[in-house]
């Protein structure tokens, strides 16, 4: 019986690598010498060469407007685009697996060969091995017999044990299988939910939830974090141990809610339960010091988002206090809280100094951390620089170091965007809006700018409701301001009908926000309609006032 329960470390990944180590051990997995990986590198050196052939031939004299070359060009570069966000995402999954073979007992045959074949790089097989016919007959076999006998509970209970592990492994091997397309998510849910039906605990829950986040299936998140508040809260003993897995999936809960402005109140509500958990603690542990500082920062962003910055701001000092105190050395949570901080002092005009300081010191920290993952470093600089250069958009003399950042940004996204990760084109949609904003506000000096600044504003649209077309009611209050910002445009230009109805398509998407206590949401309805109620009284429409 091998009791794997180490830490995760990993190795460089290159060409000549892809190494990852468990702990201390001494077995080592390479994802470069998997069949699968050498599959995907096969298929991608293919689709290069097609696309090599297809613009030799477009050289080719008579052929530079042949349609048909052009299709299959495109087609291949689409291919290509998607076979390297497959490919970068089994290795991104795979590193998951590692850390999941390090946190579980293997206690079973089955588990020890297919933890053998993870080691050796033969991920295809590890899943055949748990999905073989006979051990998936025992797992509804052994469903059945719960259902069924009382007999012999606690020897059938102990296989269930070891059946949901191989069940809750399958599911992350199959959230890497890119092999089987848009099924990835459904099979890897399958497996994930067999685990949870032979044996429900925290750590299979709040895996389950943060996948389905991370898979753009907020919804279904939604439903695990609530039924894994009340799996804790059935026979809640108020342990050191429940008490933070307890904290830890409201925070999930948080992070699910906080993108629909009109679920923003009962995140508010969460958030605040989390955070009293906190309350009956006497002394707070170390080890609950980061999940603490995390509330307490979700709570602040949350508190921005409804327009109670005053209660926003106590609780982002709240959190900077504690880390102080206990001298708590997180970088990473450390930087997140300032820039999360700077943001909302960014929103009082006497404060800007203060919030451009916390924004350098944010940029200087991460760019100062050795990320495992480099794509990670640059959406973080990323976001930070975006935050900047919203802070300097607010100030006319300097409205070219604005740009700079918003430039620098949408550089930093291009080298991560044609992996297709979802929150970068988010990223990419709100920069693209904030420097169609600025472009805006720099023509009222030269009006050369208008087309750069319109060609923006319809290009950060499409690609909001391309993000929203994946999950709906995600991110309305930005594409309401988005659609407000680019109505003022259009009248600026002189396309009344056009501003007009940016303006009324705003209204109609701010009215559906549900939630009366969300003040933005409130102040910028007033604002759309008095552009809008000016916009008919310059061209005479007092009809429609």
């Amino acid at each position: 019986m091998v009791n794997q329960k180490t830490s995760v470390s990993t190795g460089n990944i290159n060409s000549n690598g892809g190494n990852i180590s468990i702990g201390n051990q001494q077995y080592i997995t390479n994802i470069f010498h998997s069949s699968e990986w050498k599959k995907m590198e096969e298929e991608k050196e293919k689709l290069e060469k097609d696309i090599k052939f297809c613009e030799s031939l477009l050289l080719k004299e008579g052929n530079c407007d042949d349609e048909g070359i052009i299709k299959r060009l495109s087609e291949a570069k689409n291919d290509l685009k998607n076979k390297l966000k497959e490919m970068e995402d089994f290795k991104h999954g795979i590193l998951q697996l590692a850390e999941t073979f390090s946190k579980i007992e293997i206690d079973s045959e089955r588990l020890q060969e297919a933890y053998k074949l993870f080691l050796e790089g033969k991920y295809s097989e590890a899943r055949t091995i748990l999905m073989m016919e006979q051990a998936l007959n025992e797992h509804e076999d052994l469903l059945k017999k719960r259902e069924k006998l009382s007999q012999d509970i606690e020897e059938n209970e102990k296989k269930l044990k070891q059946k949901a592990k191989e069940s809750f492994l399958l599911a992350n091997l199959q959230a890497v299988n890119y092999s089987i397309g848009v099924s990835r998510v459904d099979e890897a849910s399958k497996y994930f939910q067999l685990a949870l039906r032979e044996h429900k605990c925290f750590e299979y829950l709040i895996s389950y939830a943060t996948f389905l986040r991370h898979n753009n299936r907020r919804l279904d998140a939604e439903k695990i974090c609530q039924k894994t508040i009340s799996f804790i809260k059935e026979n809640y003993k108020e342990t050191d141990e429940e008490k933070q897995n307890l904290a830890e999936i409201l925070t999930e809960y948080v992070q699910v809610l906080i993108v629909f402005p009109d679920r923003l109140s009962l995140a508010e509500e969460k958030a605040r339960e989390a955070l009293e958990i906190y309350s009956s603690f006497k002394i707070i542990p170390k080890k609950l010091i980061s999940t603490l500082v995390k509330v307490l920062n979700e709570l602040g962003n949350v508190l921005d988002e409804l327009g109670k910055y005053q209660d926003a701001e106590r609780f982002y000092k709240s959190g900077l206090e504690i880390l102080d105190n206990y001298k708590y050395k997180d970088p990473i949570l450390f930087a997140k809280i300032l820039h999360d901080y700077a943001i909302l002092l960014s929103k009082n005009e006497q404060k800007f100094n203060q919030a451009e300081k916390f924004l350098c010191k944010t940029l200087k920290i991460r760019s100062s951390i050795s990320y495992t993952d480099n794509s990670v470093k640059i959406i973080e600089i990323s976001r930070a620089l975006l935050s900047l250069g919203n802070l300097l958009s607010k100030q006319n003399s300097r409205y070219k170091e604005a740009r700079d950042c918003y430039g620098a940004v949408l550089a930093n996204l291009a080298k991560l965007i044609e992996r297709g990760y979802y929150e970068f084109s988010f990223w990419e949609a709100l920069c693209l809006g904030n420097l169609a904003r600025l472009l805006n506000d720099m023509a009222q000096v030269d009006i050369s700018l208008y087309p750069e600044a319109e060609r923006n504003y319809i290009l950060a649209i499409e690609k909001y409701k391309k993000i929203r077309e994946i999950e709906p009611g995600a991110y309305t209050h930005h594409i309401s301001r988005l659609l407000q910002n680019y109505g003022t445009l259009l009248d600026e230009i002189g396309k009344a009908q056009e501003a007009e109805n940016k303006f009324l398509e705003a209204i109609q998407i701010l009215e559906f926000i549900e939630g009366e206590e969300n003040f933005e949401v409130f102040d910028d309805i007033v604002l759309v309609k008095a552009n809008l109620a000016e916009l008919y009284e310059k061209y005479n429409k007092y009809d429609k006032l």
